[in-house]
């Protein structure tokens, strides 16, 4: 696997971010003081109650500085190392592919991840039978593989004008992928 001319074997080599969440709206003051939320407040209520913390993963350095910061008014990203992310007790099966299918540096990434999260959920559920979740480009993925054959669904973990679009492209390339390595 080559991005670059950089060979990338280990989560090491990945240039990481987390999300974090933000208190834009002062939701925890006007809690904290008993007032009436606006519906965007209360929005940021039920993500800031929700929000799971995960590392996600970039080809480099660029990739990763390009996905810093605000996304969508809730959520700031910031940059992170693996050895943050394992003593959190990530493992390569946890990471999130951060790029989507047409951007670049994805199929490295995607490369190195969506085998984790296999090999993980065989060993947790069994060869013929399992499920596991996956984050890609910030859409929130879920894979069932039994009898019925391969079922794949997700959505935005933030919204955004393109969030339809990127859903229906990644759980397209998810699909297809999830086929091609039973």
């Amino acid at each position: 696997m080559h991005s670059k001319g950089i060979e990338m074997r280990t989560p090491h080599d990945l240039s990481l971010i987390r999300p974090i969440t933000r208190d834009t709206d002062g939701v925890m003051t006007a809690l904290y003081e008993g007032r009436t939320l606006s519906d965007e407040q209360s929005a940021l209520t039920d993500h800031l109650c929700g929000l799971d913390s995960y590392p996600e993963a970039h080809a480099s350095e660029h990739a990763r500085d390009a996905k810093l910061g605000i996304d969508n008014g809730l959520v700031e990203f910031v940059s992170t190392t693996w050895a943050e992310a394992k003593a959190a007790g990530f493992e390569p099966a946890r990471v999130a592919i951060g790029p989507a299918p047409d951007e670049q540096g994805f199929f490295l990434i995607s490369s190195m991840i969506l085998p984790e999260v296999i090999k993980q959920a065989k060993a947790d559920w069994g060869e013929d039978e399992w499920s596991a979740g996956i984050i890609i480009a910030r859409v929130q993925c879920s894979i069932d593989v039994g009898a019925h054959g391969v079922s794949v669904s997700g959505y935005p973990l933030y919204g955004g004008p393109d969030a339809d679009a990127r859903v229906e492209k990644v759980l397209r390339w998810l699909d297809a992928a999830v086929r091609a390595r039973l």
